[in-house]
């Protein structure tokens, strides 16, 4: 299942979307039971240390995480 898309983005068939989406089966991944799932996810920044969390507390769940932070201007 794929975290935190939409459907002009997704890339699995079955997504969670953080706004109404008709083809989503969810609106806030934070409510659903991750244990046993296969994850893709590219959570938004403020929204990782929860995703984490929750993880930690999942069992038997599989999960590509994708960050790719791009600040240019960062010192």
């Amino acid at each position: 299942m794929d975290l935190f898309t939409a459907s002009q983005n997704l890339r699995l068939p079955a997504f969670v979307s953080p706004f109404p989406d008709p083809m989503a089966i969810a609106t806030d991944a934070f409510l659903l039971p991750l244990d046993h799932m296969a994850l893709y996810t590219f959570p938004p920044y403020p929204a990782i240390r929860q995703l984490l969390s929750k993880l930690c507390l999942s069992r038997g769940t599989s999960i590509i995480i994708i960050i790719a932070l791009f600040w240019p201007h960062k010192e």
